[in-house]
């Protein structure tokens, strides 16, 4: 291939013996560089290519494979029928010199299952820890069998859920990457009832944040983690060593991330960051159609109660959506279709209101002393008031502000 020609076509056969036993089908694909898939004759996914591809055409852009990128179809929408069907799939090189390409598929069917009822229990609380340490999962019965993820994902659709039978005894370390997890300071544990024949129940979701560890983080952490950025979506994981090795701030740092309260948002990872669903990496998309369901937590350093809800999570702002800025602020909705249909709990302590519909995490990246130009990769993460002071002085003009959480 290399030096002579930038595509490769596939094409396979499988067979549905009885369509009323699928309801949705799954494309897994990993791949280095780009990619068009047709179904029965339909393209149905496509990536990394022109709109006008053709048989010498290269891809637009660099993804080294391993970044496995998941397509789901209700199977009404891409024509299935019962008997053969047929799967194509073109390759894309980002060009003839290129010395590696990659292109692997697998299928998946999925039939809809009634929901395992009951829930799982974990005896430790979400918060912040110092050492690793062994939580029990309990289902109601001894015996029951329990699925649960490590890496943020849901239990339900997860490609690296892992099974026990209650009780689970799970080892929450921020150094292991057991279930596909990155090496990250915080460890997301979701868990879910499981009885055959039947969908896993609803996840419960822990969140365990190590501070040493989240401060060490300074290398890219691994697991399903974007390597690069992704639709021109600036991606920015590690720790500053800029920060964390500077003799000024190294020895704060801790304790800093204990002076107030974490907001903690779990939700799949292609969720946000699958090039053709993920709603971070396509951040100037709006509506109902780029809402992903998640478990939002407030952590309260100090131990006391803070919340645990299932909700739906969008991008909000206004040009902080573009790909330049490496960090966006979401809008999260509290619906009876996540379970809970209102938010109720103090955030405002005696002030304000107790129950809320719709909250927002903002960044303030507009409103901040380092907006654009070189200095736009530090852009601060909270509203920097003072700026906002000098705007509504000089210009005399009000300055509507959202309260930052």
């Amino acid at each position: 291939m290399m030096n002579r020609y930038t595509t490769v076509f596939i094409r396979k056969q499988f067979t549905i013996e009885n369509i009323d036993n699928l309801d949705q089908l799954t494309v897994n694909i990993d791949y280095d560089d780009g990619f068009v898939v047709w179904i029965n004759g339909n393209e149905v996914a496509k990536v990394n290519v022109l709109n006008n591809y053709a048989y010498d055409s290269g891809a637009t852009g660099s993804h080294e494979f391993g970044e496995i990128e998941r397509f789901v179809f209700d199977k009404n929408d891409i024509n299935l029928i019962n008997g053969k069907n047929i799967i194509a799939v073109q390759g894309f090189n980002v060009g003839r010199n290129s010395s590696d390409f990659y292109l692997g598929l697998k299928l998946e069917g999925k039939k809809f299952l009634p929901v395992t009822e009951g829930s799982v229990t974990c005896d430790i609380p979400s918060g912040f820890y110092k050492n690793p340490f062994t939580v029990k999962l309990t289902a109601d019965s001894p015996g029951e069998t329990i699925k649960y993820t490590l890496d943020g994902s849901d239990p339900k659709t997860a490609l690296n859920v892992l099974t026990g039978n209650s009780p689970v005894s799970v080892l929450i370390d921020p150094g292991s990457t057991t279930g596909g997890r990155g090496k990250t300071g915080g460890v997301v544990l979701r868990a879910a009832k499981y009885q055959e024949g039947f969908a896993p129940g609803i996840a419960t979701s822990r969140s365990y944040i190590f501070t040493a560890a989240v401060k060490n983080q300074t290398e890219h952490p691994g697991g399903s983690w974007p390597t690069n950025n992704v639709n021109g979506q600036t991606i920015d994981l590690p720790m500053d060593t800029k920060v964390t090795l500077d003799n000024r701030y190294k020895n704060l740092i801790e304790n800093s991330l204990l002076d107030i309260p974490t907001i903690s948002v779990t939700t799949d990872p292609g969720n946000l960051f699958n090039s053709q669903t993920g709603i971070y990496v396509n951040a100037e998309n709006h509506g109902s159609e780029w809402e992903r369901p998640a478990n939002i937590e407030l952590i309260n350093p100090d131990g006391s109660p803070g919340f645990n809800i299932d909700a739906g999570i969008r991008i909000r702002g206004g040009w902080s959506r573009h790909d330049g800025y490496p960090k966006h602020a979401f809008r999260l909705f509290f619906r009876k279709d996540y379970g809970e249909g209102k938010l109720e709990f103090p955030l405002f302590g005696n002030e304000g209101t107790n129950e809320f519909d719709k909250v927002d995490l903002r960044t303030s990246q507009n409103y901040s002393w380092s907006n654009g130009g070189d200095q736009s990769r530090y852009n601060t993460m909270n509203r920097d008031v003072f700026r906002a002071i000098a705007r509504k002085t000089c210009t005399s003009l009000t300055h509507a502000a959202d309260i930052t959480i």
